[in-house]
């Protein structure tokens, strides 16, 4: 039907106030969108437009391709472990994301970039568990173990861990008899700790739980959203532990007798080095402080024998080598590295006659040794090399590790992907907040859908019982329920709540179903509706044989359709956007809804997602209420029979 009934064309100051009506109206009607249009505006942007007090988010990424790139890397490498590998990976100084964000462009890659990326993921493919770790991709929020942490972060290949125990254990119980834990729930689980090739730790390979996370990083783990870990950083990291070196650039190149122009030039030397000034650096760093992990001995049939005759002096003679390893010192070899050692005992042994050694006999390996060597296996020399890769190569050696070109091919490979990632990951955040983290989408959907069905039969039986029967002081009743509705359910809280409480009812679904199910407004609605209906098509049936509860069923029920789906709605509507009674009943965050969910988000969440929290909250009443939009025209008419 028209918004305005029609005017009479003769009437000029009618024709004023329609031409004035209808834009107005429009004008009105967009100004309701615009809290909307803000607050989807506002769901879109990163966290850190919050934490920089941009007031307004900064949506570039949206209409520019290499906005979007740099928007990816600061998603990708968001955490400080991960920074600090985007730092030594592509040579820059950022303190956090918003220094990669407000990078305008990065450097070009030249040459065929994509042949250097695919030889860095096959790289990274080969590398052990000791030299890469899994980027975090991006912050998601899950449960932890404790009440006070709804709050808490956790990274995308973190959650991809607890998926793999989930997956493979089914439950958390099979979980803590499996490794001997005490975890709450999978969202309480933790990642073990594992060294960096800079600590001089202890063996983790023989903790079952640290195993089963080395075998999930082997073998589950996408080597494409994973870094590197390089010798170079533990060097770097040694350097600016030592009290005379610190963090000063100047201070560095006078101990060393070098002229770094950044701490970027710092590199580890692989062997021994000839200068007496680094070398007496890089011993300490080899003796004291490199993990085992990140050293490789030069085995030779001397080197083997001193280590039999270790190994003897170690646990005592011949006979306690045999009982820990279950063969004698002569039969044991000499293994190169650490990193297929099973057991604390011979990684303790290899540890420390590791740390004996000459020097000369003694290698530095991390993650750029390994691409070294990669190259080396499959390019032979620089010539073939550059041959590949389109750019001028001088040595194999010098080859950077091409952390911006596995970036950028991933992204290649996963645009879609990734862009959607990067639109929607508040989204996904919420989501994962409001379904692992709280199930409150759950419970309000639980109290919605029982709430409205409670309320429709309840209130229509009232009605109904009302309207056929002229039971004289029961019509009082209506008056009775009609004041009820007159007061809001906070008048009636303190009692409410006392009630429930002893019947043991606070923090379950009853305790918001019950004490609101009968409605004397719903009840009065019904009424009249039932008001209506002939008595003729009562007493017809009646003569057919019908019973009272056939004549409710199908006779009152379905020509009572329209008002009991406004009832439906209403009921749905009030139920699921229900706050104050659901904060009151339902504190344990177990048993929260949305409404209380979003409230507690307040005081914690960053603006972005807030926002993101509100558009998916109110998704559900507005796809109700377009599908229920042709049933509510229905009821504004009066019905004929």
């Amino acid at each position: 039907m028209p918004l305005f009934l029609p005017f009479r064309r003769s009437a000029v100051h009618e024709r004023v106030v329609q031409a004035v009506a209808y834009p107005l109206t429009l004008v009105l009607a967009a100004m309701v969108l615009v809290p909307f249009v803000m607050t989807l505006a506002l769901s879109l942007g990163d966290v850190d437009d919050y934490w920089n007090g941009r007031k307004w988010p900064d949506l570039r990424h949206l209409r520019n391709a290499n906005r979007m790139y740099i928007q990816h890397l600061a998603t990708r490498y968001d955490y400080w472990p991960s920074m600090s590998g985007f730092n030594e990976l592509y040579g820059v100084n950022a303190d956090d994301t918003a220094t990669i964000l407000g990078l305008n462009r990065l450097p070009e890659l030249k040459g065929n970039w994509r042949a250097r990326g695919a030889d860095g993921i096959e790289c990274l493919r080969k590398l052990p568990w000791t030299h890469f770790r899994p980027l975090f991709t991006g912050w998601f929020y899950y449960r932890g173990s404790s009440g006070n942490d709804l709050g808490a972060f956790t990274g995308l290949s973190e959650l991809e861990w607890k998926r793999h125990l989930g997956a493979k254990y089914g439950t958390i119980a099979k979980v803590n008899e499996k490794f001997g834990t005490s975890f709450a729930s999978f969202p309480a689980v933790k990642v073990p700790g594992l060294p960096g090739l800079g600590d001089r730790s202890v063996f983790v390979s023989g903790d079952p739980w640290s195993a089963e996370y080395i075998s999930f990083l082997e073998s589950s783990v996408n080597r494409e959203r994973c870094i590197p870990l390089l010798g170079n950083g533990a060097w770097r990291g040694y350097l600016k532990s030592r009290p005379e070196i610190g963090d000063d650039l100047a201070k560095l190149n006078a101990q060393l007798g070098t002229v770094s122009g950044s701490w970027a030039e710092v590199v580890v030397s692989e062997t021994d080095p000839a200068d007496a000034r680094v070398r007496r650096y890089w011993e300490s760093f080899v003796r004291e402080s490199a993990s085992a992990y990140l050293l490789e001995l030069d085995v030779t049939p001397v080197l083997e024998a001193q280590f039999r005759k270790f190994l003897k002096v170690r646990h005592g003679s011949d006979e306690g080598v045999l009982a820990l390893y279950g063969t004698s010192a002569e039969s044991l070899n000499l293994p190169a590295t650490a990193l297929k050692l099973a057991s604390a005992t011979a990684y303790g042994d290899w540890d420390a006659f590791a740390r004996s050694v000459p020097l000369a006999s003694v290698k530095v390996r991390g993650g750029e040794a390994w691409w070294r060597r990669f190259l080396r296996e499959k390019y032979g020399t620089s010539e073939k090399a550059a041959e590949a890769w389109g750019v001028p190569v001088a040595s194999l050696d010098d080859v950077p590790w091409p952390q911006p070109e596995i970036d950028r091919l991933d992204w290649t490979n996963h645009r879609i992907a990734y862009t959607a990632e990067i639109i929607f990951k508040n989204y996904r955040r919420v989501w994962g907040l409001m379904t692992d983290a709280t199930s409150s989408l759950f419970n309000t959907a639980v109290f919605a859908i029982l709430f409205t069905l409670l309320s429709v039969a309840v209130n229509a039986g009232a009605a109904y019982v009302l309207s056929r029967f002229g039971l004289g002081p029961i019509q009082m009743s209506l008056v009775f329920f009609l004041a009820l509705a007159a007061f809001p359910i906070e008048a009636m809280a303190v009692p409410n709540f006392l009630l429930l409480r002893d019947l043991g009812l606070l923090n379950t679904v009853w305790a918001l179903v019950l004490p609101t199910a009968v409605n004397g407004y719903y009840i009065y609605l019904l009424k009249s509706t039932f008001d209506a209906i002939p008595r003729s098509y009562y007493e017809e049936a009646t003569l057919e044989g019908a019973t009272e509860w056939r004549l409710f069923w199908f006779v009152g029920l379905p020509l009572g359709r329209p008002m009991l789906a406004v009832v439906a709605l209403y009921a749905f509507l009030w139920s699921y956007a229900n706050f104050m009674w659901a904060l009151i009943v339902c504190q344990q965050r177990a048993h929260w809804t949305l409404p209380v969910m979003i409230f507690n988000m307040n005081t914690w969440a960053a603006t972005p997602v807030l926002a993101a929290a509100i558009m998916l909250a109110i998704l559900p009443p507005l796809v109700v209420f377009v599908l229920a939009n042709r049933t509510l025209q229905r009821s504004l008419t009066l019905p004929r029979f």
